[in-house]
């Protein structure tokens, strides 16, 4: 996401200096288009007006964090993309106005090509003068930016609605997978859930995949279970019940434990159907389920 979000900085003519902690694979992109790598943080930060995060994990996001107040510069706006937990967005905002550097969680919706496109949206959280900072930079590389309030609030909200999104999908892996088991079509089932209260944008995007067994590069596995990790964790912070984000957990992180961390979401259904079956060995191998479904289906009739 943040290649994408660097990219239109850049085509705006904004300098960028950019500090790639770990996946380096457009390290050369980035550089062709007018980047400055850097493996010194205090680059990053230093001598800034406006200083980007796009992170990982929350464990980068601590590690990251914990230094901004003393390199950055009285003045400088910090602009947090990532997911994060909102109590220590909170703390970290304030901590930072102490020293009279701005803070905006700007979480980002919709995927890398988005990015890439300038089509993402923003929910927007932060003090009024920071926010109208950032916003010319904000509208650069999004197409809409939701005003959410207050210091935290944009990453609460992101919270929640990954929180929909991913336990949605999850009962369409658990679903199609049960299905496929079953030797029931499954562009059938995706026909009759499509036509009835069981349709989705998730199911539109989720069942064409598990049909084809062709998995576009979207959203890694590790990742949605890293937020909702941060989901469950924001609802006991809370005090309130998480069933459905608990049980949808479950399955992500079955899918991390398997070694499928780094591969797309939608591999959960294959994931499941393999599980299902009992063929322990074809775990995160690559395949298409509905003509597993098939072939069991015409077993069965035989």
């Amino acid at each position: 996401m943040g290649v994408g979000v660097t990219l239109n900085l850049l085509k705006a003519g904004h300098d960028c200096t950019v500090l790639i902690r770990q996946n380096r694979k457009f390290a050369d992109e980035l550089a062709q288009a007018g980047a400055t790598l850097t493996n010194n943080l205090n680059d990053c930060i230093a001598k800034q007006n406006v200083i980007f995060l796009c992170l990982p994990s929350i464990e980068a996001w601590q590690e990251i964090t914990a230094s901004i107040g003393e390199r950055a510069n009285s003045g400088s706006v910090v602009v947090d993309l990532t997911s994060a937990r909102p109590d220590l967005t909170v703390d970290l905002a304030r901590s930072l106005a102490e020293q009279e550097i701005g803070f905006v969680d700007a979480p980002m919706l919709k995927g890398p090509p988005a990015a890439r496109a300038g089509t993402i949206q923003l929910l927007v959280g932060g003090q009024n003068k920071d926010v109208n900072t950032v916003m010319p930079l904000l509208e650069v590389i999004s197409e809409a930016q939701h005003l959410t309030g207050g210091s935290g609030t944009g990453h609460a909200l992101k919270l929640l609605n990954n929180a929909v999104t991913l336990t949605n999908s999850a009962i369409v892996y658990e679903t199609f997978a049960l299905a496929a088991t079953m030797g029931i079509d499954l562009p059938l089932v995706h026909t009759a859930m499509r036509e009835s209260a069981a349709g989705s944008k998730r199911l539109d995007a989720i069942a064409p995949v598990l049909i084809s067994g062709e998995h576009p590069p979207s959203f890694d596995i590790g990742t949605a279970l890293k937020d909702l990790e941060l989901y469950n964790d924001m609802a006991r912070a809370e005090g309130t019940l998480t069933f459905a984000g608990g049980g949808a957990r479950s399955l992500y992180k079955m899918g991390q434990m398997l070694g499928l961390g780094d591969t797309p979401v939608t591999r959960l259904g294959e994931m499941l159907f393999d599980l299902n079956s009992g063929n322990i060995d074809n775990v995160g191998l690559p395949g298409s389920i509905s003509k597993s479904s098939k072939t069991a289906g015409s077993s069965s009739d035989a």
